[in-house]
């Protein structure tokens, strides 16, 4: 099967950015021929690097009607299968490129967020084949702008997990200058416009929380986070890390949401789901089921936090290590089970016939 991947910017370290790196990998490896069509991006080059095929079209920026023709061009030449568009401005152009065409390769749409706007969904609702929806509150969202809900399949992001295993924090801790004894809280997020708030909050009740414990280290992670917080003392602030599993690793326990939060559970570390949909808490076996529904807390808000609850937590987590450090490997094996990125590649390559 010929595919076309489309997504606007291929931005460092974003969630929809590695879901879609990831798709195209495992559709590569099960035989696929697969390319991405984007704007540009930083992960141009780690795409290519991967021996991803990429069409650079920077129209699309600018004017979404010459993208549009510029794409219709593309798919007359390739003559793709499926297009699988995964953000608004990718939607709105393949919409507006097939149009005219005789030959219409199917079109799916993934909805990773409810930062897509009315206009591309209602665009969507014409022309896509699918929908797809990473949560099932995202699938609630997307059908209050008409689109049936039998249109719309939720799929959960997926997750490498022959990547993100387990490995020793000794091996890793010396890489952060971090003492093998300490105890490491880890936070990770990307510090941009929308979420920059959110970042500092979160340091900010960390650093509340390494008051009088000397032996308590911040480790935090993620595109901008160096612009915006400086590292001082016990806090070290990291930008963006190619190795998140080595981040993951180093830490006695990680805060965070989304694949931030999966990823971290697959490393067996004990993860706080906490994002800006709100509070979920800690990961576990038994309300694992639910933070699938909320995509680790980045869906559907349960509670708002505040610096006493996350300190509460961070407190119970430093005085239960070892329960805790049991119920992350369990846990581990539950995701393992169900949100691998091959089961959930075959689960989309489904919505493609």
């Amino acid at each position: 099967m010929r595919v076309l991947v489309m997504i606007h910017q291929l931005w460092r370290g974003g969630g929809t950015e590695t879901h879609v790196l990831t798709l195209c990998s495992v559709l590569r490896r099960m035989g696929h021929a697969v390319t991405v069509y984007t704007a540009g991006g930083p992960w141009v080059r780690k795409a290519k690097s991967l021996g991803i095929p990429v069409h650079r079209d920077p129209s699309m920026h600018s004017s979404p009607k010459r993208s549009a023709m510029r794409l219709r061009q593309f798919l007359v030449r390739h003559r793709f299968d499926v297009i699988h568009a995964h953000d608004g401005p990718t939607v709105s152009v393949a919409v507006l490129a097939l149009r005219p065409l005789k030959r219409r390769p199917r079109l799916v749409f993934t909805v990773h967020g409810p930062y897509v706007g009315h206009v591309p969904l209602k665009m969507a609702k014409q022309t896509a084949h699918t929908i797809i929806a990473v949560s099932p509150a995202l699938q609630r969202y997307a059908s209050r702008f008409g689109l049936g809900k039998s249109k719309i399949t939720v799929i959960p992001n997926g997750i490498r997990t022959d990547v993100f295993r387990p490995v020793s924090k000794k091996l890793v801790r010396a890489g952060f200058k971090l003492p093998s004894e300490a105890y490491v809280v880890g936070y990770a997020g990307r510090f941009t416009i929308e979420k920059a708030q959110l970042g500092r909050r979160v340091v900010g009740a960390l650093r509340h929380f390494t008051e009088h414990r000397p032996n308590v280290y911040i480790l935090v992670a993620g595109r901008g986070s160096n612009r915006v917080i400086a590292s001082a003392g016990h806090l070290k602030v990291l930008g963006h890390v190619n190795n998140m599993r080595m981040f993951y690793s180093a830490c006695d326990v990680v805060i965070g949401t989304a694949r931030v939060a999966a990823e971290s559970v697959s490393c067996a570390v004990p993860t706080l789901a906490l994002g800006t949909a709100g509070y979920h808490g800690l990961i576990t076996r038994r309300n694992f089921a639910q933070m699938v529904r909320t995509n680790f807390g980045d869906h559907g808000s349960v509670r708002p936090w505040t610096t006493a609850k996350l300190s509460t937590e961070l407190r119970h987590a430093l005085s239960h290590r070892e329960e805790l450090r049991r119920e992350a490997r369990r846990t581990s094996q539950t995701l393992r089970r169900t949100l691998d990125a091959d089961r959930m590649v075959r689960r989309i390559l489904q919505t493609y016939h």
